[in-house]
C-alpha cells in the first residue's frame, strides 16, 4: 500500500523535471549548469510544498493512496525536509552563477531593489523559521501547530515570487500551466483547511453523557445531537472537546465502541496539559466535535481468519471496537490478544476483556503486566501460535513497542502486508 504514495511522489516530481528539461534549448543545461540546477531545485521544491498542502486537507483518498494517515504524514514530514533543502540551494546556486558580477550576486542572498527577489528571500525566511521550530525545537503541540500556520504565508509569498519572476515558467506554456495548477490547488487546499474545513468536511456534534475515570485514563461516552458518524471498527476520529476555558485542540482518538452502538466511546489518557485539562473541566452535557472517520488500521479485518491483537496501554481502544463488533456479528475467527499494561491495577479494561474471552469462542485473552513479567517478543508469540506466518498482526500502542515488534516479526518471516499499525504521532 505504501508504494502507491511513493509512486505519487515520484510522478509529480518527474512531471516537473521533464517539463523543465523540455523548456530548455539544446546545450543550455551544459552551458549553464549552476543556473539550470538552481531553477530545477526551485521547481522541485515548489512541487513538494504543494503536495504537502494537498496532504494537509486530511483527504481520505490521499490517506488510502499512502496506506494510512501515519504513512501519509511521514511523507509530509519528509517532503518538507527535502523541499527546504532544495529551496535553500536555489538562491545559493543563483549567487554563484552570477559571479563575478558581485552586485547581481548579492541580490540573490540579501534584500535589494528587486521586488521579485525580495519575495523569494522572504518566503525562504518564513520556511526556514517554521522548519527550525519543527525539527530543532521541541515545542508543546499547540504551539507547534500554531507555527505551522505560517506555512500558509510562505505559500502566498512564494506564489507571488513565482508570478513576478522572469523564468522558464514565463515562456514555456506547458511548464507554466503545470506549476500554476499546482499552486492554485495548493492555495485552494490552504483556503479549504483554514476557512472551509469544518463547514464542508464530515464533522458531527455530540454531547457527553458519561465520564468514567480510571486512574489517569478516562472513558468518555457521547450521544449525537443530530447525525451520527459512520465508521468501521478500528478507525479513529479527530475529536475536539468544546470547553470554553481550555484550548479547543483536536485529538486523534480511536473509536472504542462498535459501529452500531449509538453511543460513542473514546478512551483518553491524561498525558499532557491538554488531556489533563479536558479531564478536569469536562462535564456531562459538554459538546464535542467529531471529525471522521479516518484510518485504515483494520479495513480488511473481516477477511482475515487467524489474527493476533497486540495492544499497549491506551492502544487497547481500537480493539475494544473490533471486539464489540465481533460480539454483535460473530465469525468464530481465531483472535489471540496480547494486551500489555504496566500493572494489573492500571489494566482499566481487564474485566471487560475477560468477559469477551468467555463469550467469543475464538477469542483468547493474554494479559501482560510489565511490572512482573518481561516485555512481549515475537519469539514468544511464535511459541504460542505455531505457524506465525499465517497470522495477521494488528498492533496499537507506544511507537517504540510497535516498531520493535514489527521488526521482530519481519525477522521471523512474517510479510509486511500482514503487520498493521497506525502511528498517531503526526507531529
Amino acid at each position: 500500500m505504501k508504494n502507491r504514495g511513493l509512486f505519487l511522489d515520484i510522478s509529480l516530481v518527474s512531471i516537473t523535471a521533464i517539463l523543465f528539461f523540455l523548456s530548455k534549448p539544446t546545450g543550455f543545461i551544459t552551458d549553464y549548469p549552476l543556473l539550470s540546477a538552481a531553477q530545477l531545485f526551485a521547481l522541485l521544491g515548489v512541487t513538494l510544498v504543494c503536495l504537502n498542502f494537498f496532504i494537509s486537507t486530511r483527504s481520505r483518498t490521499l490517506a488510502w493512496i499512502y496506506g494510512g494517515f501515519d504513512v501519509m504524514f511521514k511523507h509530509h514530514h519528509n517532503h518538507g525536509a527535502i523541499a527546504f533543502t532544495l529551496l535553500l540551494f536555489h538562491p545559493l546556486l543563483m549567487f554563484f552563477n552570477a559571479l563575478p558580477q558581485k552586485d547581481l550576486a548579492m541580490k540573490f542572498i540579501f534584500y535589494s531593489d528587486v521586488i521579485a527577489y525580495n519575495l523569494g528571500l522572504t518566503a525562504l525566511l518564513i520556511l526556514t523559521l517554521t522548519l527550525i521550530f519543527t525539527f530543532l525545537i521541541k515545542l508543546p503541540y499547540h504551539i507547534w501547530l500554531l507555527t505551522h500556520r505560517f506555512l500558509g504565508l510562505f505559500l502566498i509569498v512564494a506564489s507571488l515570487h513565482i508570478f513576478f519572476i522572469g523564468s522558464d515558467i514565463s515562456y514555456f506554456l506547458p511548464l507554466k500551466i503545470w506549476i500554476y495548477s499546482l499552486l492554485f490547488l495548493a492555495l485552494a487546499s490552504l483556503a479549504y483547511r483554514r476557512l472551509l474545513y469544518y463547514l464542508l468536511a464530515k464533522t458531527y456534534f455530540y454531547k457527553v453523557t458519561k465520564i468514567a475515570p480510571k486512574g489517569d485514563i478516562y472513558d468518555v461516552y457521547l450521544y449525537p445531537e443530530k447525525g451520527s458518524v459512520e465508521f468501521f471498527p478500528g478507525q479513529f476520529a479527530f475529536v475536539t472537546f468544546i470547553i470554553p476555558t481550555i484550548r479547543q485542540e483536536p485529538l486523534p482518538l480511536s473509536f472504542a465502541s462498535g459501529p452500531e452502538n449509538p453511543t460513542l466511546r473514546f478512551t483518553v489518557r491524561s498525558l499532557g496539559d491538554q488531556t489533563k485539562s479536558i479531564k478536569e473541566n469536562l462535564k456531562i452535557g459538554s459538546r464535542v466535535r467529531v471529525d471522521g472517520p479516518h484510518g485504515l488500521f483494520a479495513d480488511d479485518f473481516s477477511e482475515k481468519q487467524d489474527v493476533v491483537f497486540i495492544s499497549g496501554g491506551i492502544g487497547i481502544a481500537p480493539f475494544l471496537s473490533l471486539l464489540e463488533n465481533e460480539k454483535n456479528h460473530p465469525t468464530g475467527k481465531k483472535i489471540i490478544h496480547y494486551s500489555s499494561f504496566k500493572t494489573k491495577e492500571e489494566a482499566f479494561c481487564h474485566q471487560e476483556l475477560i468477559s469477551y474471552s468467555k463469550t467469543l469462542p475464538g477469542y483468547i485473552y493474554e494479559p501482560l503486566f510489565t511490572d512482573t513479567s518481561p516485555r512481549l517478543t515475537a519469539v514468544q508469540i511464535k511459541e504460542r501460535v505455531g505457524d506465525i506466518k499465517k497470522f495477521t498482526f494488528f498492533i496499537c500502542g507506544p511507537v517504540p513497542m510497535m516498531l520493535s515488534l514489527r521488526d521482530q516479526l519481519l525477522e521471523l518471516g512474517v510479510r509486511q502486508s500482514r503487520i498493521r499499525f497506525e502511528n498517531f504521532s503526526f507531529k
